[in-house]
Order: structure tokens, then sequence, then C-alpha cells
């Protein structure tokens, strides 16, 4: 199990300086969890809408509140467990801990989006460009580093994440030049401490899919684009007065669906082609 490994990972480690990634799964659209955790939630929600899938690619599960309820009660143990041991091998103060999700919450198929009010008031749910399919939090702890219950505004997104690890470990010289992140370290630790100024991003691009059928979103300071179908116009939306994208001002604002555009234009490269990992649906670079 993937808990016991990261564990043991941290104590073999815990004398010399160590990365730790955690990719945890859960929760996740398959609606399954050990049997421990579902006893917690058995029969505590009403469950009007089995899972259940014509395929049988994932598990049918009759409860999927009470399964997805387990599911996230099961990663904050996790979780719990990890900071723990930090606390407990006195690593605390040595340990920078970030914790978020690669996406918003599963909108279908599974997982009650509106009974669990997964993504509030954010307009989607995963695989949408809107912002409930990818506004997530950023959890960062530091211990004496950083003052706990600290806010942060500053909108950041994963291509950020590598420079702000190398700033941490003094190599940003060994960047790629062609890079789209910046370092977030002086919103994490204090402009004053890192001794400069915090960057922002002119632009940033998301999209998911291949050939014709890619869906794109955009931001640029407050305003975000959305193309969420290749054949339709893109839509456009002010996330300081609209955060949950009701309202589509694309035509009011000529100028900035211009600039918009012209980035569009030019900001993605093509990925390297990918093949099928025969029968299982997975996809791998060439």
């Amino acid at each position: 199990e993937i808990q016991t490994k990261v564990l043991d990972f941290i104590q073999q480690h815990r004398d010399r300086p160590f990365f730790c990634y955690v990719p945890y799964t859960i929760p996740h659209t398959e609606l399954l969890v050990p049997e421990d955790s579902l006893a917690e939630y058995a029969g505590t929600f009403a469950e009007p809408n089995p899972y259940i899938t014509e395929s049988k690619h994932y598990q049918d599960q009759p409860q999927p509140r009470a399964a997805y309820a387990a599911m996230i009660t099961r990663l904050d143990r996790s979780v719990g467990q990890i900071m723990r041991l930090l606390e407990r091998l006195d690593l605390e103060e040595k340990t920078i801990v970030f914790f978020t999700s690669d996406n918003g919450a599963q909108g279908s198929g599974g997982p009650d989006l509106e009974f669990f009010r997964g993504t509030m008031h954010l307009r989607g749910a995963k695989g949408m460009m809107y912002e409930g399919g990818i506004r997530v939090p950023m959890i960062v702890q530091w211990t004496v580093h950083i003052q706990p219950n600290t806010p942060s505004d500053l909108p950041w997104y994963f291509p950020d994440l590598m420079p702000t690890l190398a700033e941490l470990n003094w190599t940003s010289e060994l960047l790629p030049d062609n890079i789209d992140g910046i370092s977030v370290l002086p919103a994490i630790l204090g402009e004053d401490v890192v001794g400069r100024k915090q960057t922002t991003h002119e632009f940033m691009y998301w999209e998911l899919g291949s050939g014709r059928r890619i869906r794109k979103g955009v931001r640029m300071g407050d305003w975000k684009a959305v193309q969420m179908d290749p054949k339709q116009p893109i839509e456009l939306f002010n996330l300081a007065d609209d955060a949950s994208e009701t309202i589509n001002v694309a035509e009011r604002h000529p100028d900035v669906m211009a600039k918009i555009k012209a980035y569009l234009a030019r900001c993605r490269t093509e990925p390297r082609p990918q093949v099928e990992l025969e029968g299982t649906g997975n996809w791998r670079f060439r």
C-alpha cells in the first residue's frame, strides 16, 4: 500500500534531504474503498442513484455517497499520518509540504457533486475549463517559516511548481529557458524573506483533449476565456465580478478578446505523439 511505503520512506530518509511525491488517486471516479472505510459511512446517506456502469470499466457501487465520503476521510487520515510522522521525527521545521489536486471535483459518473457541494459556487467540474474544473486550493506548510492560516490570492498553477522547488533548492540556474512556470516562493515565504517581489503571469493556459477536440482555458489577470468546443466561439468572463462564470462578456470587450486570441495563436506546442497501451484505455508518450 502506498501509505506504508510513504511512511517507511520518510523514516529511512529522516537524516538527509529527501523529496517525496505522494500521488493519491482518491477520491476518483471509481467509488471503491476498503470495507473498513466504507463501514464508517454505510447507511448514513440516502442513496437514490446507485453507481452502475454498462461497460464495467469501473466496479459498481450501490452506496456511492457513502463511498465518496469514505474516500475523502481515508485521504484526510493518510495525510494526517504523514504530518504526525514529520512532527514525531522532529522534521516539521525542515520539511515544506504542498497539498493540492490536479483538477476540480468529479462532475459526472459516480460522486454526487451537488449533494456534496463539490465545487461550491464555481461553474463546471473535472474535465471542464470553467473554474470548477481547474480552480483548486494549494495548501503549503513549513513550520516556523510560514505563518499558519495565512491566505494568498495569487493565482498560480502546476507549471509554477518546478521553478518554485528549484528556487527552494538553489538550483534555478538549471531550469530550461522555455518553461511557462514562475517561482512563487516570495508569495509563500514573504517578499522580504526571499528578497524580491513576486512576479505574476501575464497569461495562464490549460487544455484537455487532442486533435480537433481540444478544450482550452486562458486566464489573463481577472479575465478568463473558455472554449469547451473548437467549433464554438470563445467565452469571456471577469472573475473579479463573476467568479461563477455566468455572464459571457466577450462581445463587450473586443480589445481583451484580441489579446487572448493572439496569445492562443502562439501559446501551444504540439505534444509528443501518444500510443495506447493495448487493452487498458491508457496512453503513454512514444
